[in-house]
């Protein structure tokens, strides 16, 4: 019973542990994420329709929507280099995200009247070595271009043009090692394209339950060249390696609790051993060979889930504490987004659990329960 406690209090703390570093994981990367964002089904980028807009303002579930225009683009400053991806974004990007509250220097403004800056992620920050306190130095970016001019050289094969780095965001590693925010205006300047020509277009609901009647509502206008998606559809891979994860760590954990319950194999093995006397009183009062099996099955079952039981509560409580006071802290000084190790407890998984020790007690009690039955069959011969 002690060996089938440790094991599900193991469990559900590793569970629930798992559980918390995956809700921070996907809210860091839904941060980035609209609610819905509106792309091309072929092509990299469509021409905007003026109409789409107008009846877009009209939604009254939709907070609010912004235009975007994304290229990959090779990044230089000073002798730093690096490829990432340039985003372009209008007025109201940071109004249908959280990109703002990440900001850990400088500010969201992206232009004024003179000059158009940047956003870097920190990691490609760090790589590319920017010192935002030399207002001499640029950041330069090249867009390849699309119809090359005869001849060598990186004027011949790139668009070339300069951003003034001011502002550093912290998000999510993939975000934060690619991503450069800049004024969709350059970005489209950058890549010859027109002021109607975009990527995308970002939506926030005003609330998060009404998305899917809010994506149901514009289907209804677009055109049959684009389509709408929402975080799940975007972030398809993200959803299914957390759900592949987190199985894996059940099942690991599951096989440790399997070899625990084998303890169930040898003390109840012992039992049948040690109350082989007691076990002839009960044949002598009427139980048969099959009576004396379903008994050592239903004592294995009890003890096995009880002993379970009583461990998940004890991984309850270390889990509620943890929660409340957060005693154990994360490694690194606070260069984590959190400063302990988050918990979070799942109904799911606390049924799977109790499911799971049922199970495991029923099947580790047949044994047993078969060499009880056998030892009757032979007293009886």
């Amino acid at each position: 019973m002690f060996a089938m406690g440790i094991g599900a209090a193991a469990l559900i703390i590793v569970l629930s542990v798992f559980n918390g570093f995956e809700d921070i994981a996907v809210s860091l990367y839904e941060s980035f994420q609209p609610h819905l964002k509106i792309i091309p089904k072929q092509n990299k980028d469509f021409n905007l329709d003026e109409n789409i807009l107008l009846k877009l303002s009209k939604l009254d579930k939709m907070a609010s929507y912004s235009k975007i225009y994304e290229s990959k683009a090779y990044f230089k400053y000073l002798d730093k280099e690096s490829v990432g991806v340039l985003k372009g974004v209008d007025t109201q990007y940071f109004k249908t995200n959280k990109v703002a509250d990440y900001i850990i220097h400088g500010d969201s403004l992206l232009e004024d009247e003179s000059t158009s800056y940047s956003l870097v992620g920190i990691a490609l920050n760090d790589k590319l070595n920017i010192n935002y306190h030399d207002n001499f130095e640029s950041l330069s970016v090249y867009v390849p271009k699309v119809h090359s001019s005869a001849g060598f050289g990186i004027n011949n094969a790139f668009e070339i043009s300069y951003l003034t780095p001011r502002s550093v965001f912290s998000i999510y590693q993939e975000f934060d090692e690619k991503y450069v925010i800049a004024p969709i205006s350059f970005v489209q300047y950058l890549n010859n394209k027109e002021e109607h020509a975009i990527t995308s277009i970002e939506i926030k609901a005003k609330n998060p339950d009404a998305i899917h009647s809010l994506r149901a509502e514009i289907q209804e206008f677009l055109p049959n060249n684009l389509k709408i998606v929402d975080r799940l559809e975007s972030n398809e891979t993200l959803y299914r390696i957390t759900k592949i994860e987190k199985l894996i760590t059940f099942l690991i954990m599951s096989f440790i609790l399997v070899i625990l319950s084998l303890n169930f194999v040898g003390s109840l093995s012992m039992h049948v051993i040690e109350k082989i006397h007691d076990l002839i009183i009960l044949r002598n009062i009427g139980f048969t060979s099959m009576d004396i099996q379903k008994l050592y099955i239903c004592i294995g079952t009890i003890q096995g889930f009880l002993g379970g039981f009583m461990g998940m509560l004890l991984g309850l409580l270390i889990c509620f504490v943890q929660k409340q006071f957060g005693l154990i802290k994360m490694p690194g000084n606070g260069t984590f987004v959190i400063p302990d190790y988050p918990v979070v407890v799942k109904i799911e998984d606390i049924a799977l659990i109790m499911l799971l020790l049922v199970s495991i007690s029923f099947l580790v009690s047949i044994f047993p329960a078969l060499k009880a039955k056998e030892s009757i069959k032979n007293l009886e011969l």
